[in-house]
């Protein structure tokens, strides 16, 4: 929608470009000529990051990561993306594809460690969830579902782990998301042909549909993540002036989308899990941290200001986000009265989908809470796998966490995945339907490889004499790694030779 058809552009008024949220709509004087500006820019922008990402296997996670916004800001750039409507998606699980090929090739793929027990359990989840296709009482809205997300899952949940090799991998991962996210939300910023319905930031791909703008927000809370859980200190100079950006931009997009879960999700996951991000040994790094906390809420106070005007303020309002929330609890309590008056499906479950067909008080296609779906759609089984998923994730934050909590830089990479998980399960219960939990599940499978890894390698420094103890308060932290491999966490180098 960046450089519009003429007859579409005929058909439908031009909205007006809102900067900022400020309060009054300002028409652009020369709004073709912005908006062909912004859209070549993006088309030039996402096609270096593209031909980046095939040679950069980081830079395609960060491509995947930020699929759904980049499809949005590509449809709000150029008619072809909206006429073809798949046409962004299967061009980024193209150049995931690609990055594995070329990965292959130069002999640096790890394919080791790519089936753990995490991908096996959420390999489980979706086969029981599809078998119940034959007793849901929504088998079509089902069928459906599986139909238009198996593709996304293979690509996102299958594939993408791949692409990381281990936790060398991350520092360029994140310094790419910081890239891609930023860039994508100013350009999505920037665009006036994203225009506010009711409060929210959606581009009209045609007469009878619009862009989500959860993913917008979604992709906002990401940004703000990155930008307040880096390290202390980078070693990269420019970082510092990016994260600042990202966080104004990402907080900046969540408040224009309107997603006011995904925004209080991203502040609660920054405020919990900062502490974890800054080792804090003595009083100066403790009042370094107490510091960066008054400095992130004066920035939130000071974005939402710029960004929430007379367009969006009522979707920011406390009656608002109450009666949201008020909505999600009526689905899960409709959810479990009809599972709980129908006893022959208590073991199995009411069926994947099945409030959808379901009479319910509010009619929605989906309850938005991923937890009663799993107790009250898929019984005892969702809840055993559940539990389970739930179990390892946290053992292998933990565990990878407790192993790298010495370096600086690697402690908050760490800490970044385990609030990253955090934040979409929040999500998952805000918004979430199964069949479309591909960056919770993405979360939950590279934090399995990734200290599947990093415990083969400790196993291999062992046996090659570099490192000769264990940190007896580490083996008492968790019970041993993930993926049925024992061993523990933090490892002290040998001494030297000839050293007291």
């Amino acid at each position: 929608m960046g450089i519009w058809d003429r007859a579409e552009e005929a058909a439908t008024p031009p909205p007006q470009w809102v900067p900022f949220g400020t309060a009054d709509s300002i028409p652009l004087p020369n709004r073709r000529g912005f908006s062909d500006m912004v859209s070549i820019l993006t088309l030039v922008f996402l096609g270096v990051v593209f031909l980046v990402a095939i040679m950069r296997p980081a830079w395609a996670v960060a491509v995947v990561l930020t699929m759904f916004p980049t499809e949005q800001a590509l449809q709000a750039s150029a008619g072809i993306f909206r006429s073809i409507g798949p046409l962004a998606n299967f061009t980024i699980a193209s150049i995931v594809i690609a990055s594995i090929a070329m990965s292959f090739l130069r002999g640096t793929l790890v394919w080791s460690r790519w089936l753990t027990s995490a991908m096996l359990l959420v390999a489980i989840l979706y086969t029981y969830s599809a078998a119940s296709v034959l007793w849901t009482f929504s088998p079509e809205w089902l069928s459906e579902y599986i139909r238009w997300t198996s593709p996304y899952i293979f690509v996102i949940v299958v594939l993408a782990p791949l692409l990381v090799s281990g936790m060398g991998s991350l520092s360029e991962l994140r310094a790419a998301l910081l890239v891609v996210g930023t860039g994508v939300a100013l350009l999505i910023i920037a665009n006036p042909n994203f225009q506010f319905v009711e409060g929210r930031l959606v581009v009209n791909v045609d007469a009878d549909s619009r862009t989500n703008p959860l993913a917008i927000g979604q992709l906002g809370g990401l940004v703000v993540l990155l930008s307040i859980l880096g390290p202390a200190k980078e070693t990269v100079r420019f970082m510092v002036p990016l994260r600042i950006i990202a966080f104004t931009a990402g907080l900046g997009l969540g408040f224009m989308s309107g997603s006011r879960g995904e925004v209080i999700a991203a502040l609660f996951g920054a405020s919990v899990f900062l502490p974890m991000a800054r080792k804090i040994d003595n009083p100066a790094q403790f009042f370094a941290t107490i510091g960066v906390a008054v400095v992130f809420v004066a920035g939130v106070l000071g974005v939402r200001s710029l960004f929430v005007g007379a367009d969006n303020a009522d979707r920011w309002s406390s009656e608002s986000i109450l009666f949201g929330s008020a909505g999600r609890l009526e689905n899960a309590m409709d959810l479990a009265r009809l599972y709980f008056d129908r006893p022959l499906y208590w073991p199995i479950g009411l069926g994947s989908a099945a409030f959808h067909d379901l009479p319910t008080r509010s009619g929605d296609p989906y309850s938005h809470v991923i937890v009663a779906d799993l107790i009250f759609e898929l019984g005892i089984p969702g809840v055993l796998i559940g539990l389970s998923l739930a179990y390892l994730t946290v053992r292998n934050s933990r565990a990878l966490f407790w192993r790298v909590r010495g370096d600086v830089e690697q402690r908050a990479l760490v800490t970044f995945l385990a609030a990253f998980a955090t934040y979409q399960f929040i999500l998952a219960n805000k918004a979430g339907m199964l069949w479309a939990q591909y960056d919770l599940c993405f979360s939950i499978v590279l934090l399995g490889r990734l200290w599947a890894l990093q415990s083969d390698a400790d196993a291999r420094a062992i046996a090659a004499g570099e490192f000769d103890a264990v940190a007896e308060d580490d083996q008492e932290a968790f019970e041993g790694p993930a993926d049925e491999i024992d061993g523990d966490s933090t490892l002290r180098p040998s001494p030297s030779p000839g050293a007291a």
